[in-house]
């Protein structure tokens, strides 16, 4: 899972599959980014979850989940600041956002 800068301004992420590849999904609901290459298989949601609330670094109360959405904003809102007035604006997230249940990809 990662976040970087593209020209979506939909808050998500980018999940790499051990194929490599890259399917992105939001954050603040349980979707797809379209376009999508494939649907995730329930194997890869539940290790995709598994990692979501997994700790980021050994010893911090900050996991893989909460470390993401600082990310999204520290890469993407923060670039608003730098951006030509007329490029639209990437969205913040709130901090203490709550993840979706990412279970509901597979139904």
């Amino acid at each position: 899972m990662y976040t970087k800068q593209d020209q979506e301004k939909t808050p998500h992420f980018i999940y790499r599959t051990p194929q490599g590849e890259e399917i992105g999904i939001l954050y603040e609901k349980p979707e797809y980014l379209e376009p999508k290459p494939r649907e995730l298989t329930k194997e890869e949601i539940d290790n995709l979850i598994k990692v979501l609330k997994t700790r980021y670094e050994t010893g911090t109360r900050e996991t893989h989940w909460q470390a993401g959405v600082w990310l999204w904003n520290d890469q993407n809102y923060k670039y608003n600041n730098y951006a030509p007035s007329w490029f639209p604006k990437y969205k913040k997230l709130n901090q203490n956002i709550e993840m979706p249940d990412y279970t509901k990809l597979y139904c």
